[in-house]
């Protein structure tokens, strides 16, 4: 069994900016890299880029997170979407998939626990994606 990935994660917060920095070289579920691409979502609809988004700190509720399409992204590149505000089990974080794609045969993933999180790899056959 390997050794659980090692993340080191620096946050400042005032109340106007949350600022997340990800280094280390071991990333989430073994990705390997110095950083990963973070993003900081206040709540919202937020669209995710194929090619930048690796981490998603979900900072405000509630919050739509909208996948994009499994074909543009790389299959070694899960996203990982994170409950950083502490409040989804009150104000749920909605995960879409790309058009007729699914996640794990659904339409749509809840992240509906404090704290909650969700690791997503695109699957193999471009169909959707697998949650770990």
């Amino acid at each position: 069994m390997s050794d659980p990935a090692v993340v080191e994660v620096e946050v400042e917060q005032t109340p106007a900016i949350v600022q997340v920095i990800v280094a280390g070289a071991q990333g989430p579920k073994g990705i390997a890299g110095d950083a990963k691409e973070t993003t900081s979502v206040a709540g919202g609809i937020y669209n995710v880029d194929a090619d930048d988004d690796d981490i998603i700190f979900v900072t405000a509720l509630p919050a739509t997170i909208n996948l994009p399409p499994v074909a543009e992204r790389e299959a070694t590149r899960p996203i990982i979407i994170f409950d950083s505000a502490l409040g989804a089990s009150d104000d749920n974080i909605t995960i879409n998939p790309d058009g007729s794609e699914t996640i794990v045969g659904l339409s749509s993933y809840l992240i509906n626990f404090d704290g909650g999180a969700a690791t997503l790899w695109p699957r193999a056959d471009n169909a959707g994606w697998a949650v770990q």
